[in-house]
Order: structure tokens, then sequence, then C-alpha cells
């Protein structure tokens, strides 16, 4: 890495001044010369950051401010928040105040960790391309819109975060395929999956499809499949040890899925096939998994869970089993290969029927119908304004990976460049598949399509014979025509840009003062966040899925058509104290908080008289006796 780092390291600087340069520029754009952040789960992050300083507790996920009475317990895991929590504790010996320190880091860290994914980026196109090509693809990637609104200043959020261990993840299984499968390189690249897991839910995408493409690359190498088969083991484990350290409360977990795993290294030998532990402790440990893995843990969809031990044990138990039936002649094997694919597949979906709905398996169909369906990041682009241009790309996209997979197919010589292209195309098709569904997997396609693209545009037949600055030029504007047109586009995300007249920190200031002690504030679902983070009030709502009477609370208030007996019996079920509106968000309907916009609301609300400044949001006052 050293060496790598320093016959790179001037593109590689160059690359993250230029990346920090256009995330200075976006954010003055956007706010001005105002700390500020972009949304609500960067402040939810941070609310949650100082609980932990508050109370001390790693395993702690509940913010017991948040949507009262009912609860909010966040879905997100904690590795994330080492990144913050140690940078904090180190800036507070100089600033002397956690709420500063909190602040600054939160402001400064998805930049720092969008610096560390594009020199990562840059080691991951370096082993694909020309090295004539690796500064255009590192340096489109440093500068595109959709990437580029991961890492902003003041967005301390998570997909940073998940992009930067996807690439990290990417470059375990380069080293890994270029040090021919060697025991450390597997161990590593092992805990790198387990964490990857640990982060979010949506690295399996990645790491399970990286897994097919190496299984069939060594299908036809015991030794190969030896050493895949160890690593989904340590995956499992791996995610055992985190789940019982997380949660402690999962012993039971750890012990039966250590028995499981540890037995067959009992066992191994060269002869696999002859060995019957060996062969019938893949059919005990299927039988196991579907009476005791339902048992252990509720199905959750957003953490670490038994659900993710479970789907690396099937992984491991598939590929036990393939090298069970080695000695078999090829044709046999594939075919026994795909009969036992079906079997653990249907295993597995047993056990966890609801796998393929993700965040939404427990959703209600109301919370999906008012809530879940207006999360810009969860809507599919051709929905929106920007249809035209995601087509657009998408053909862009489509055409740059045939023509990757007709020159791949073509290609008979088996070398490593082949296979890592294999793996970056087979994601790239998956993830532009995803892109349609969700704008959220927008980022994730580029960082695996934007190589494919500049090796089409630099590579193919017709551009060959033009100047290579006329070939550089062309395929840029190609690579970044989607985000280009985007910005005319008629984009169906809402502005948020902040009103120059005042600052949050201003607004909520007010609101903090609005009662010497802690009362509960309604509010709009994408207004609990800033509320629960400037001032010391409780909230209803905020925008997550497991606090879905908190959602619905919120929406029948707020948004839903007034009703006064419902209103009333949510208002005093929440002990509600006032009422927080800003206008841009309601502008038509004839929801309680539209009568207060118009000054039209019942006797048993009062207006609250705020600055002149502050003309853009109304607070009212709830008298709960009246």
């Amino acid at each position: 890495m050293n060496s790598w780092f320093h016959e790179n390291k001037i593109g590689v600087l160059i690359l993250i001044l230029a990346g920090i340069s256009v995330n200075i520029a976006y954010y003055l754009q956007m706010h001005g010369f105002i700390l500020t952040f972009a949304d609500t789960d960067d402040y939810m992050r941070l609310v949650r950051i100082r609980e932990f300083f508050i109370h001390q507790d790693l395993a702690n996920t509940v913010i017991a401010r948040s949507n009262v009475p009912f609860g909010c317990d966040l879905h997100w895991t904690r590795f994330y928040d080492f990144f913050l929590i140690i940078p904090v504790y180190i800036l507070n010996f100089f600033v002397n105040s956690i709420d500063k320190s909190i602040e600054y880091v939160g402001f400064i860290i998805s930049p720092i960790i969008k610096s560390i994914t594009i020199a990562t980026f840059f080691c991951i196109v370096q082993q694909l391309m020309q090295k004539s090509d690796v500064f255009l693809a590192a340096a489109l990637f440093a500068a595109h819109p959709l990437i580029l609104a991961f890492g902003i200043f003041g967005h301390p959020d998570h997909h940073a975060f998940i992009m930067l261990f996807m690439t990290i993840y990417l470059c375990s299984v380069i080293n890994m395929i270029k040090l021919d499968f060697h025991k450390v390189s597997c161990i590593r690249t092992s805990i790198v999956a387990a964490i990857c897991i640990w982060i979010s839910p949506e690295t399996l995408i990645p790491i399970l499809l990286s897994n097919g493409i190496l299984f069939v690359y060594a299908f036809s190498d015991i030794e190969k499949l030896r050493l895949l088969h160890t690593k989904n083991l340590m995956i499992a484990c791996l995610l055992v040890a985190i789940v019982f350290t997380v949660a402690g409360d999962h012993t039971a977990a750890l012990t039966i899925c250590m028995l499981l795993l540890v037995t067959p290294y009992i066992t191994f030998n060269k002869t696999y096939a002859s060995n019957r532990i060996f062969r019938y402790w893949h059919i005990a440990i299927i039988l196991l998994m579907i009476e005791i893995f339902p048992l252990i843990s509720p199905v959750e969809y957003d953490k670490v869970s038994v659900l993710h031990i479970a789907l690396f044990t099937c992984a491991a138990l598939y590929i036990g089993i393939t090298m069970i039936y080695y000695d078999l002649n090829l044709n046999s094997r594939i075919a026994v290969s795909l009969a036992w694919l079906l079997i653990i597949g249907a295993v597995f979906l047993l056990i966890y029927p609801h796998f393929f709905k993700g965040m939404s398996a427990n959703i209600s169909d109301y919370a999906k119908e008012i809530w879940l369906c207006k999360v810009v990041e969860m809507r599919s682009p051709l929905s929106g304004g920007d249809r035209l241009f995601f087509i657009v790309y998408s053909i862009i996209s489509t055409v740059s990976i045939a023509s990757k997979v007709m020159h791949l197919i073509g290609n008979r010589k088996k070398c490593t460049v082949k296979l890592l292209w294999w793996i970056m195309v087979v994601n790239a098709i998956c993830y532009t598949v995803f892109s349609g569904i969700a704008y959220r997997m927008l980022p994730y396609s580029m960082m695996f399509t934007l190589p494919i693209i500049v090796d089409f545009g630099m590579n193919n037949n017709f551009t060959k014979s033009l100047h290579r600055v006329l070939r550089t030029v062309i395929t840029a504007f190609i690579s970044m025509f989607f985000l280009f047109c985007t910005a005319f586009s008629d984009c169906t995300e809402e502005d948020k840009t902040i009103d120059a007249t005042y600052t949050q920190e201003e607004l909520f200031e007010i609101i903090d003062n609005l009662s010497e002690k802690p009362v509960v504030v309604m509010a709009h679902s994408n207004d609990g966040p800033s509320i629960l983070y400037y001032t010391k009030h409780s909230v209803v709502g905020a925008p997550y899925h497991r606090q879905q009477q908190g959602i619905i609370s919120s929406y029948k208030v707020m948004e839903d058509k007034y009703d006064e007996k419902i209103v009333k019996n949510i208002l005093k079920e929440t002990n509600s104290s006032y009422v927080f509106v800003r206008k841009k968000q309601y502008k038509e309907g004839k929801s309680l908080a539209r009568m207060i916009i118009d000054n039209v609301q019942p006797k048993w609300i009062e207006i609250v008289k705020l600055p002149p400044k502050f003309n853009d949001v109304v607070v009212a006052k709830i008298v709960q006796n009246n």
C-alpha cells in the first residue's frame, strides 16, 4: 500500500483536493457561510452521538425524546458512530464543549470519508484499466454530483460510510485474487465483509455477487473452493461474534453456531467425498437451521442478525456440498450443484420468507401510503422529473456494459484482470436494475458503471481512431451526461437551501425558549430531528420506519384532513403542548397545519408571536383543557 501511494500520491492528492473544492463550492451555493446540516438523518445521527455521551451506553439505540410516547429505536448500527465518537472525544479536549465538538466533527466527517473513498477507488481502477485511463475514471468518480452528495460538508450520513466500505471490500477481493486466494488475504476479506454487513445490509449485494463470481471461477479448483468455504464460514462466525457483542443476549446463538461451524474442521482432509462426517454435517446443519435459527432472534432486515449468519452459513454449505461431489464428472457436478443451490435457497427462504422485502417488510400499507412513497431516495427515478435523463443514462450504461460483456466473452484467455472486470460488470448490471427501482441505488450504480463507461469510451473501435484528447472529452461528457442534464431538470426533491434571513440555530433557540421545562412538540416528521437536535423538547414525529405510530400520528394531525375528535385525541395521547409548522410544507389541503397557516385554527389553539424574520414558520400553543 505504501509503494502504491508513493507511485500515485500526486494524482490521488489532486483528486482529493479537487473533490473537497467541489464540496466547498456546492455547500456555499446551497447554504452560504452558515454551518448547518443537510437533512433529517444528519440531525438524528448527531442526536444519537450526543445521547451516547450522556448515557455512555453503546448498546442503547433508543432516543427517548423522539416520537413520544411510542418510542424511537433507531435501526442504524453502531460501527459508523465510532468514526464520530472518537474524534468528538479528542476534539473536546480543545473545544471543551461536547455539543460544539459533535457539531464540528459532524460537519467535516463526510468529506474526510469521501477523500479516503476516492483514494480507494483509484486503487481499484488501477487494477482494471490502462494507466492512461485511471486518472480520468477516478476524476469522474470524485466529481460526480450523485457521489458528491454522499461527501458534502454538513452531511454526516451513513451512505458515505457504506460506499467507503464497499470500495474497501472490492480492494480486499482484488488483493485476494491477485494473491491467488492466499489464506491471509481470505481472512482479511472475511473481516471486511463482516464489517460491511454490520454497517448495512445494502453491502450484501456486492459481497454475494462477488462471492458467486469467485465460486464459478473456482468451480474446477477444489483448493480454491475450500478457501471460499472457509471464507464464508469465517464471515458467519464473525457475524455471530458481532451479534453477541452488540446485543449481549445471544449466548445460545453463539454456542450453536460455533459448534455448527467448527465441526467440519475436525474432519477436513483431501478426500471430502469419502468423508462421511463431512458429508452428513451439511445435511444436519440444514435441519438444525430449520429448527433452531427462527427461534434465536427476530428477523431484522436493517441490523446484523441471525438472518445474516444463516445467509453465509448457507453459502458455506453450498460450497461444501459442491466439494463433496467434486469426484463426479463436470456435467454431473454442475447438475448436482444447481440442484443443491435450489434446495439451500429454498431452505433459506423457508426460514426467512420476507428476506427480499427489505426495510418495508414490517411497514403497514397505510404507513407506506402516507410516508414511504414520499421518501425521495426510495422512489424510482422513472417516477419523477428525471425520467428522461435516467433513461439516457441507462442507455449509456447498458451499451457500455453490453460491449464489455461481449469483449469478456470473446476473450478466452483466463487471467486475473478478466475476473476483476467480471466482478465490476455483474455488480454494474445488478445496480443499474436496482437504480431504476430506488433513487438511493444510483450512486452505487455509478461507482461500478463509471470504469466500464470510461473503458468503453476510450477503447472502443470507433474512438480509438480519434485523438486522445478528443476521446477523453467525449468520454467525460458521456460519463457525466446524466448529471449535466439533471441540473436543468424538473427535480421533485424539495429545495433545501436555508433562508438567508436567519439560521436554523436562531429559529430553534426561539422554540427552545417556548417553555423552561421540556415539553412535547407536534411537528411534521421531517422537522422532528431538527427540533431534537437544537432544543431540549420532545417531539412527534420522526421519519423512521420503526416509528410507524409516530409517523401516522404526525400525519393525521399535520397533513390529513382535519377531524377535531381524532386530532384532539392524538394531541392528548402524545401530551403535545405546541404545534410547529413550516409554511412551505403545507401549500394546500385542509389539515390542522394549513388552518394554522391561514389563521383559522380552532379556539383551543393559540398562535405564538414570533419575530418577523421567521415569517415562514408558525408556532401554535395547544390548550388541552378546552
